[in-house]
């Protein structure tokens, strides 16, 4: 069991984690030739793909490629029935080939389903046009076009998740846009979703336009992370079979009657960002306030207001006398910027050393 627990921790921080190593890649341009104008954004790889893995080998001999790609547009759109134009565009190119996201196709009212056909077989989703409208909007457009046509599947984690998506083959890749993320639905078993960087590096939480993932069991600690927008209703141990070397074949659009997933709650709506602001007048307005109401007060951190040139020094009076501390603003600005703003507010002021080791550290900033 503790095992488990421990490879669970594991994949939950391998997503986050390669998303963040990611962001050295954003700098880096698309490949030669693609047709973009917008800066790419990273995105989370598929975990532990062995590099000698492939997907079986396709026919590209009829496939376009970059060279003499036809122009799609700025934007991807609902092709005529039958058509597929992604579908013979050969896989990289299809990566940065838009800049914008999809206007709104689907119809929110309806039901729709997805069916993946890869070289393991077919599974089926219902996807949540009511509470992901814009996810299901993007994956159904991008689906119709082809976008998904050959795409590679990786099994990720112990496994938990099945990701795809990426038709840059490096973990970077997109359609060359993001788009609003709609974040809360839980995430059960069969779940599918769109991967997107952390806050620290994504502010504004937007979804990578292509790349998601599949929940091979229930992840409920990435329900306030990732964007769901769908459930496998039938076929879940196909994607359970998933290994390095399958791909998906077709995503296929179908619309329903009724509805057979259990309705999710609605997303969360992103909260406004509220940050504390420095006070330069003295007036310590929270040290007013008992030190219990200072928590969760805030959820955003403070605007950089240090002073190029300035050496700060913090003098923390307790009542075992005062101490003095010279702040590395050099060094740190974001950690010092925070804590001489919140301290300037007297957040810290009558509250506790909550832990104290002998000889070794005392920890204080914790107004509960």
């Amino acid at each position: 069991m503790e095992t488990k627990k421990t490879l669970r921790f594991a994949f939950i921080i391998g997503l986050v984690t390669l998303s963040l190593m990611l962001v050295a890649a954003c700098s880096a341009p698309p490949p030669s030739g693609t047709t973009t104008a917008t800066e790419v954004p990273p995105t989370a790889a598929p975990v532990d793909t062995p590099a000698d893995t492939a997907a079986p080998a396709t026919d590209t001999s009829a496939l376009t490629t970059t060279a003499d790609l036809p122009d799609f547009g700025v934007m991807p759109v609902m092709p005529a029935d039958g058509e597929r134009p992604l579908a013979e565009v050969d896989l990289t190119s299809r990566a940065y080939i838009f800049q914008e996201p999809p206007d709104m196709a689907i119809d929110p009212d309806k039901v729709y389903l997805a069916t993946f056909e890869t070289t393991k077989g077919d599974f089926t989703a219902e996807l949540y046009s009511q509470e992901a409208p814009n996810a299901v909007n993007n994956f159904v457009v991008l689906s119709e076009m082809g976008y998904y046509d050959g795409m590679p599947a990786f099994p990720a984690g112990p496994p938990m998740a099945v990701l795809t998506g990426d038709a840059a083959g490096d973990g970077n890749g997109s359609p060359g846009y993001d788009f609003a993320a709609e974040i809360g639905i839980p995430n059960p078993a069969g779940t599918i979703g769109y991967l997107r960087l952390p806050d620290q590096v994504n502010p504004e939480r937007l979804s990578n336009g292509s790349q998601i993932y599949i929940t091979l069991e229930a992840v409920p600690e990435i329900d306030g992370v990732y964007s769901a927008f769908g459930l496998i209703l039938d076929g879940l141990d196909v994607a359970e079979a998933i290994t390095q070397t399958d791909v998906i074949n077709q995503v296929v659009i179908s619309e329903a009657e009724e509805r057979k997933a259990p309705t999710p709650p609605p997303p969360t709506p992103t909260p406004t960002p509220f940050a504390p602001t420095s006070d330069a007048s003295g007036d310590r307005p929270l040290a007013a306030l008992d030190p219990a109401e200072r928590n969760d007060m805030f959820n955003s951190a403070p605007e950089m207001t240090l002073e190029d040139g300035v050496d700060y020094t913090a003098r923390i009076v307790t009542d075992k006398g005062d101490i003095v501390v010279d702040l590395y603003e050099d060094q740190t600005p974001i950690t010092v910027n925070n804590f001489v703003t919140l301290a300037n507010l007297g957040y810290y002021d009558n509250t506790m050393f909550h832990r104290v080791i002998e000889g070794f550290m005392a920890q204080a900033g914790d107004p509960t």
